[in-house]
């Protein structure tokens, strides 16, 4: 069954959820800066998102990029071993979820972050909405062990 709410699914069998209370490991830090980076910095003149899979190990499979402005689509199964999912949020947008990021939350029943200059947030798989740190998270001491 494919979603068509900003981004193309298939709802997987259930995964582990990302809860609200885990810590940002400096592996996912290092994966967001990555998405980050790819976007430029949220300040590519398309406004395009990057957008990846989590993984248990925090490893971070990126998808192919649609180019498309504030929008990325994955088409097909999600990753078995998925756990969460990331996007960038550019710089003309508000960096908190959105309505469709909620929404596709719950749907997926995992996880999303946000990533933006500003901020990172995150969505959990019932829709609750926590902001993870503030704009100090590029920096090397936000890093925990």
């Amino acid at each position: 069954m494919k979603l068509t709410v900003g981004v193309c699914l298939v709802i997987p069998i259930i995964c582990r959820q990302v809860s609200a209370q885990d810590r940002l490991s400096c592996e996912l830090l290092a994966g967001f800066s990555d998405l980050w980076k790819q976007a430029g910095y949220g300040r590519d003149m398309n406004a395009t998102e990057k957008s990846a899979w989590i993984f248990q190990d925090s490893t971070f499979h990126k998808w192919p990029g649609a180019s498309e402005r504030m929008r990325d689509f994955w088409r097909g199964k999600i990753p078995e071993a998925a756990i969460a999912q990331a996007h960038v949020h550019p710089i003309v947008a508000d960096p908190r979820p959105s309505t469709v990021d909620v929404a596709t939350a719950k749907r997926i029943r995992m996880s999303i972050y946000t990533i933006s200059r500003d901020a990172i947030w995150m969505v959990t798989s019932d829709g609750h909405v926590f902001q993870q740190s503030g704009s100090d998270w590029l920096t090397p001491k936000f890093c925990l062990p």
